[in-house]
């Protein structure tokens, strides 16, 4: 499922004088099964993007295809399906749970969809294990007597119930420990390579992002100012710097070896690569001297 983005901007509170232009003319396509982060300083727009992406907003102009229907011209049943298709899992989503069971929250979309039981149990069942949880165990159990990366699962697996075919999530690891978000981070990268979604990830963490995603959207005062892969984006690492991001902890070391003469790239976006580039260079300054 293709999604195309045609100059597309949005300002709040228009025609007075609080009018904030949260969104300048952003174009961008993103290819079906393809997993981007998308990341930006504070109110650059990251937000106010996603809520267009399953018609929570609509443009202020320009439009946003999905699989060629125009969702900003989408009404009724038709805007009803696409948002079946777009599943946006937002910041914080366990404080979304309400309901007195696992099951019956997992359950709460395909019923309003009008699914009938039979399937919403099959789907419940699906959705729990496709985000690492065991469903006997978990079932019946309150959402509220489970630890914070078990309930994030569960509002993860509620939107997964929808068999979204676009899968976007805001700030899916914050307020998880470390070991809760590299967990959930390849529960991510797992389900998109498992159910072929097209995966979209918000996020503040570079570091997080380059070991996920293929594609890196900067944004910066509602545009787009980067659009490429992970090691690309890296490269920029001054932009990055002007824009208040920062840079990956191995973007940094490695700039600071090039200040001092290594001849390393920016580009690596793992320990493995940035350790052979610095093993390359010290083994050949080891045989010039020897």
């Amino acid at each position: 499922m293709s999604l195309i983005i045609e100059n597309l901007s949005y300002t709040y509170m228009p025609g007075t004088p609080y009018a904030t232009q949260a969104l300048d003319q952003v174009n961008l396509t993103i290819k079906k099964k393809e997993i981007v982060g998308l990341i930006g300083p504070t109110g650059s727009g990251k937000s106010t993007l996603i809520q267009h992406l399953n018609g929570l907003l609509k443009p202020t102009s320009g439009q946003i295809q999905i699989d060629g229907l125009i969702l900003n011209e989408a009404k009724g049943e038709q805007m009803r399906q696409l948002r079946q298709k777009v599943g946006l899992v937002f910041q914080f989503p366990e404080e979304q749970l309400f309901e007195e069971t696992v099951f019956d929250d997992v359950a709460f979309g395909p019923r309003n969809m009008g699914t009938s039981e039979e399937k919403i149990a099959s789907r419940v069942r699906w959705a729990l294990e496709a985000v690492g949880l065991n469903y006997e165990e978990i079932y019946r159990r309150s959402p509220f007597n489970l630890s914070g990366g078990q309930m994030r699962r569960v509002a993860i697996a509620g939107v997964l119930a929808m068999r979204p075919q676009i899968l976007i999530l805001d700030e899916p690891t914050a307020g998880l420990d470390p070991q809760g978000r590299d967990s959930l981070l390849n529960q991510i990268r797992y389900l998109w390579r498992k159910l072929s979604l097209t995966v979209i990830v918000v996020s503040h963490h570079l570091d997080e992002l380059a070991r996920l995603a293929n594609r890196l959207i900067v944004m910066h005062q509602g545009k787009i100012i980067l659009d490429a892969p992970p090691a690309q984006v890296f490269e920029q690492a001054e932009i990055l710097r002007q824009i208040g991001l920062g840079v990956p902890l191995l973007t940094d070391l490695l700039s600071r070896l090039q200040e001092k003469g290594w001849p390393v790239s920016l580009a690596a976006v793992t320990e493995k690569e940035a350790a052979r580039q610095i093993a390359e260079y010290w083994l050949s300054k080891q045989a010039e001297s020897a």
